[in-house]
């Protein structure tokens, strides 16, 4: 069996327009006599790439993904001059946390 009839199957069984993605390029890896792996894109939308992103809690330490924090409140009160602005309020304690580079 040939590396394009490969490409054909995988785009048949698992193909799925926007969301998984063959290309007559992709490269083929004997799997073992039960098949083979036929490399694929998947689309990821940076909503998502963004909600990987975590913060650590100035006060507490917590880190969480950064979707779990608030808006901060009285945020111009609680900022430093020229002072790292936060990723949002921590959602245990109330304080400011920041993005963990």
């Amino acid at each position: 069996m040939d590396n394009s009839q490969c490409r054909k199957a995988a785009k048949r069984l698992h193909e799925h327009e926007g969301k998984i993605q063959l290309k007559e390029t992709s490269r083929v890896q004997c799997g073992g006599a039960g098949g083979v792996w036929v490399e694929a894109w998947v689309w990821v939308p940076w909503t998502e790439v963004e909600a990987e992103r975590h913060a650590r809690c100035d006060c507490c330490g917590l880190e969480c993904p950064q979707h779990r924090l608030t808006t901060p409140k009285d945020l111009a009160l609680r900022l430093d001059p020229n002072g790292v602005v936060p990723a949002g309020e921590c959602p245990e304690c109330g304080a400011l946390a920041y993005l963990i580079e």
